[in-house]
């Protein structure tokens, strides 16, 4: 069993580790938004996810889409509640 000491010890570790990977991240993210900016290629304005949709033409591929082989996307449907997976459970 963990003593009180091995637990603080643990939980310590784990947040100095959250902590470090934080600093470096947070730092390679800002290097590459300064070079885009240097670039030009960093847009002005930013977007939210609502307004990157509304932006975006129709018949353009996207992330949700798939090739068909006549060149043309299908686009994935929602499934209807009897397809979720409450149903597929065995009775």
């Amino acid at each position: 069993m963990n003593t009180a000491r091995s637990t603080v010890i643990g939980w310590g570790v784990l947040v100095l580790g959250a902590g470090v990977s934080y600093y470096f991240a947070k730092r390679s993210i800002n290097d590459r938004r300064m070079d885009q900016a240097r670039a030009g290629t960093r847009p002005p304005e930013i977007k939210d996810w609502k307004q990157r949709i509304q932006t975006e033409q129709p018949g353009q591929p996207t992330m949700t889409s798939r090739p068909n082989l006549d060149g043309t996307h299908i686009y994935p449907e929602a499934p209807s509640p009897k397809e979720g997976y409450r149903d597929a459970a065995p009775k």
